[in-house]
């Protein structure tokens, strides 16, 4: 008698970027990766602009068109400088929520890796990828932009699994397929 092993689907914390840069792209990555929720055990969505705070709940509840604007509006990603900060927003996700990372996880971020000149804190990524199965990072821009201006994407990219250019929907879908 062999016992047939079943593989457990992940759990996927997905954090999107929802700054005017990333725009279009948060919007459509919440609502997207929402719709996925019944190819994982489970899927968590956070949002981030200064500072990260869960967004399940509201993703539940709005229309794909209105998530942003309700995000903004009922949370406080905005942070205190209101301005795209990777550093503080990946030290935010970790403090609150690095305690319910597991090995079964998988981190999914969805964002351009601009972060205003504010301290990038690269280590944070790393704890957090330390803690789970995988962390995918999902950029907006060509790779060619990566690492120009205050793009910080090769602090980051080191302690990815895979980063993906998903400068359209083709792009994101094939990226999406890989997981």
């Amino acid at each position: 008698f062999v016992k047939k092993r079943v593989r457990q689907k992940p759990v996927i914390f997905a954090l999107c970027d929802v700054s005017l840069s990333c725009l279009h792209f948060s919007a459509f990555s919440l609502a997207l990766v929402h719709s996925l929720e019944k190819f994982f055990r489970q899927v968590r969505c956070f949002a981030f602009v200064g500072e990260t705070e869960e967004v399940t709940a509201i993703l539940r509840k709005e229309q794909a068109y209105n998530l942003r604007a309700q995000i903004l509006y009922n949370t406080r990603v905005t942070g205190e400088s209101g301005r795209t900060d990777y550093g503080s927003s990946l030290v935010t996700f970790f403090e609150r929520y690095g305690h319910e990372l597991s090995h079964k996880s998988y981190v999914l971020i969805f964002g351009d890796a601009r972060s205003n000149w504010f301290r990038t804190e690269p280590q944070v990524l790393k704890q957090i990828r330390d803690r789970v199965k995988r962390v995918y990072w999902f950029n907006p821009e060509a790779v060619s932009e990566w690492n120009t201006g205050d793009s910080s994407m090769s602090d980051y990219q080191k302690y990815c699994s895979k980063v993906f250019q998903t400068t359209n929907l083709d792009e994101l879908m094939k990226a999406l397929t890989e997981l």
